[in-house]
């Protein structure tokens, strides 16, 4: 029997269909060294699925309804 084994990398592309975020985004941000960290190898790129979320979830956007009340 097979044992699924969660991967720990994602390409631009399945991050695109998770997350919304344009592959072409991500590039024109690696381009300009923004964005999450991420790793080459020859070609490809791989992203740590650990530090794509804490990157992309790292700035919320705080509106009036989401702060504490004092």
């Amino acid at each position: 029997m097979k044992e699924k084994i969660e991967k720990i990398t994602l390409t631009g592309e399945k991050i695109e269909a998770i997350y919304g975020i344009d592959a072409g985004t991500l590039a024109n941000y690696r381009s300009l060294r923004k964005g999450c960290k991420f790793f080459k190898v020859g070609k490809r790129v791989f992203y740590r699925k650990d530090d794509f979320e804490e990157w992309f979830f790292g700035n919320p956007v705080l509106t009036i309804d989401s702060m504490p009340e004092r």
